[in-house]
């Protein structure tokens, strides 16, 4: 049976007019007439309902479905359809599960592993700088001074004035690689009022989202933002792993970490006279940061740091359960870009 071409009007407007596996995630989880309404987006109600005959009250139903089911997303012109599929794909694993089938994440598993490889390293190679940061996880720079922020749990949930959600991490819906926590995500601002109209996400108060982070650092996930310094400009902070996220999982594959991922500004450092060489930081560290290695004065084997792999995360003070590492500031506050690096 042939594809509608309404289907192929939408992969091109995504940017991939010809991938298969994205006409396969389309296919089924649109109508060919939903289809033709998105590709009308954005526009007001009243536009909408001249041009599909229909009321005002239905099309504000209609989008309200669609919402609801990650298939539009708000912009500062009303709703309309993601510009490129990562967006698209984002909005849909995140959503509420009974709007998810159960089928889509492995579709969308398929294009990642496929079709979309190639897109990400392009688009990575044409980044300036990185486009998400590593922050620190908090309890690894409480008793540091001078630390901005932009690079606490703290100061970017306090930056934000209104809605908090939380949300569902789209990666691990879509990998299923690992046990941590898929309710994972925090947005803020925009996003998090998307979600609560759309029913994706659960609204937290700034206290609540603050335990949510410092449960999953506990856990071994790994603080993420976008790479600015303004923290009332960040939109999300998410807790990501090695195993599904797409900021951890597919750098850390092909060795392009530090071309996708900004270090913080910190760094690992260890007391060998403290460290036991219990190797419980080898274990919690996803970026093979840490050896273990002959220490002078010792027959133990004790933990040292490659400054070139550590991220700065701070999940091995986490790990540490005798307290042999601290984290120390080696870059200077530049180092954080002060507007959001853009794709070019």
């Amino acid at each position: 049976m042939a594809i509608e071409e309404t289907y192929f009007k939408l992969t091109e407007r995504m940017g991939l007019p010809d991938s298969k596996l994205l006409l396969g995630v389309l296919t089924r989880v649109m109508t060919p007439e939903e289809g033709r309404f998105l590709l009308e987006l954005p526009g007001s109600n009243a536009e909408l309902a001249a041009k599909f005959n229909r009321d005002e009250k239905t099309i504000e139903k209609t989008i309200h479905d669609l919402a609801r089911r990650g298939l539009v997303v708000a912009s500062k012109k009303g709703f309309r359809l993601a510009r490129d599929p990562g967006t698209l794909r984002d909005n849909m694993l995140a959503s509420a599960p009974e709007f998810l089938p159960s089928e889509v994440p492995g579709l969308w598993k398929d294009f990642y592993l496929g079709e979309q490889a190639n897109v990400l390293d392009d688009a990575w190679d044409k980044m300036e700088k990185p486009i998400i940061r590593v922050i620190p996880a908090q309890k690894s720079i409480s008793d540091i001074s001078g630390v901005m922020p932009s690079e606490t749990v703290t100061g970017i949930v306090g930056a934000h004035i209104g809605p908090i959600a939380l949300v569902n991490c789209s990666c691990r819906v879509m990998m299923r690689g690992c046990d941590h926590r898929v309710r994972a995500c925090i947005h803020f601002g925009r996003r998090a009022e998307f979600d609560l109209f759309r029913g994706s996400g659960r609204e937290l108060s700034a206290d609540e989202a603050i335990a949510e982070s410092l449960s999953a650092e506990e856990a071994g996930l790994i603080n993420t933002v976008a790479n600015a310094s303004m923290p009332q400009a960040i939109e999300f902070l998410c807790h990501c792993c090695g195993c599904d996220c797409l900021a951890l999982e597919h750098p850390l594959r092909t060795g392009k970490v530090r071309r996708v991922l900004s270090a913080s500004r910190f760094l690992a450092k260890v007391d060998q006279e403290i460290c036991t060489g219990c190797q419980e930081c080898v274990e919690w560290c996803y970026f093979n940061a840490i050896e273990m290695a002959k220490s002078i004065g010792s027959k133990k084997l004790k933990a040292a740091i490659g400054a070139g792999q550590c991220m700065g995360c701070g999940l091995c003070t986490i790990a540490c359960s005798v307290g042999a590492i601290e984290m120390e500031c080696v870059r200077p506050p530049e180092h954080i870009p002060s507007e959001f690096i853009r794709v070019q």
